[in-house]
């Protein structure tokens, strides 16, 4: 079965890796940075690799094929933002009533939500980062 995943790469921000490195965002032992991977896709959208590369495509962001399974491309916070407005425009995460629950919360959207303020909050709108996709 061919999974598939997507995630922030943040080597050229030095600050946010010290911040990760020292525990900023470790509860309990446990580590929690949103952008080390993203909430699942919406369920009728395609793998990540071919998401991105259609994305990048359509915004002029160059998109590099990293190896035969994984692209990356170089971009900013803003455009990182914009990719993720993009790919969850969907019922699943936009409509209450069509969001998936668990125990009472809804699951896929809170990770949506503290992916959003991780961006917003903690990435350099000075820096460029790496945006990969892949399956496996």
């Amino acid at each position: 079965m061919t999974d598939t995943r997507c995630w922030i790469g943040y080597s050229n921000d030095d600050a946010l890796k010290k911040k990760v490195e020292d525990g900023w965002f470790t509860e309990g032992g446990v580590r929690h940075v949103p952008i080390d991977d993203f909430p699942p896709r919406p369920a009728n959208s395609v793998l990540w690799p071919a998401l991105l590369s259609s994305w990048a495509l359509a915004n002029a962001v160059k998109c590099d094929q990293v190896d035969p399974l994984t692209v990356c491309a170089l971009v900013s916070k803003n455009q990182i933002a914009a990719f993720i407005d993009h790919v969850y425009d969907d019922p699943g995460y936009t409509d209450p009533a069509s969001m998936l629950t668990w125990s009472g919360r809804a699951i896929h959207v809170n990770h949506l939500t503290d992916l959003r303020a991780f961006v917003a909050q903690h990435l350099d709108d000075s820096l460029l980062y790496q945006l990969y996709a892949d399956e496996f």
